[in-house]
């Protein structure tokens, strides 16, 4: 059985408000075989007639497994950072891409962050994380940095996921993520020459109208992101330039060439570089 709990969070006691309202969705299971993590989504959504604009959306952890300290490291091919100790692992499955994982030490008990150090550590990017040490860590995650239209939203996934050993951690994180993308009808489709960067599912997915698309180059070079309809006809071009080391982020508004909104249906995403190209599906629901 499935249970979910949920939270909402504003800004309006900031000295400069912002005007989005934040709801929080936990999602858990009382099976036995999904009773060891929980899915959680954070929905953003614009409650004012202007555009939001480069906002930044961090998610910080600390999880005390041992009194001496706990070690981290990255477990399998989707970004998931775990923190373990003895006989215990917990895991963060980012489920919608991650911008930056950055790992610190609290050598002097919790660490009090000004609200502007706090927006430095949320807009970092690609992985930093120290594996080779034992101590009292957080983590953040970063997301972003996004554009929400008027009285538009986006959602923002996660799983944090319990176990005895990183091996139970990572088989439990394979279950935590076809949970989640389980709804969707769609299979991802990629066509690969040989692959020499990687192309993200775009989040959130299905989406309306705005989604986001992740990709990670090895080495700065000319990149092209577009998008095509069922038909093979160019909408846009999302990116089209010099790709950062790491992980690079597009937005896509909905919105074609021309300026108009797209319909409903099955859209493509391709990613070019001089010698290789790889294609996904989407889907826009209005």
């Amino acid at each position: 059985e499935e249970i979910q709990s949920f939270s909402q969070f504003g800004d309006n006691r900031s000295a400069i408000p912002i005007p989005i309202r934040i709801n929080q969705t936990v999602i858990t299971s009382n099976n036995a075989n999904d009773d060891n993590y929980a899915i959680i989504k954070y929905k953003l959504i614009n409650e004012s007639i202007d555009n939001l604009n480069n906002l930044q959306f961090g998610f910080f952890s600390d999880f005390d497994l041992d009194a001496d300290g706990d070690r981290i490291t990255m477990v399998g091919e989707r970004d998931m950072l775990a923190q373990f100790s003895g006989s215990m692992a917990i895991g963060i499955l980012p489920l919608s891409p991650a911008a930056g994982i950055m790992t610190m030490e609290n050598t002097e008990g919790k660490i009090a962050l000004t609200a502007i150090q706090k927006y430095n550590l949320i807009c970092n990017q690609g992985i930093s994380i120290n594996d080779s040490m034992t101590s009292d860590f957080m983590t953040v995650h970063c997301y972003g940095p996004f554009n929400i239209k008027p009285f538009d939203s986006m959602e923002i996934s996660l799983a944090m996921i319990a176990g005895s050993n990183l091996a139970e951690v990572e088989t439990s994180a394979d279950r935590a993520y076809s949970k989640f993308l389980g709804n969707t009808g769609i299979d991802d489709e990629e066509i690969l020459l040989p692959a020499n960067f990687t192309l993200y599912q775009n989040y959130p997915n299905p989406f309306n109208p705005t989604t986001t698309i992740m990709f990670s180059a090895p080495r700065a070079e000319r990149y092209t992101l577009a998008i095509y309809n069922l038909l093979g006809q160019e909408m846009c071009t999302l990116f089209d330039g010099m790709a950062l080391v790491g992980r690079n982020t597009a937005v896509w508004d909905g919105y074609d060439k021309s300026g108009k909104p797209v319909a409903s249906g099955l859209y493509l995403y391709r990613l070019k570089n001089e010698s290789a190209e790889m294609t996904k599906k989407m889907l826009m629901l209005k």
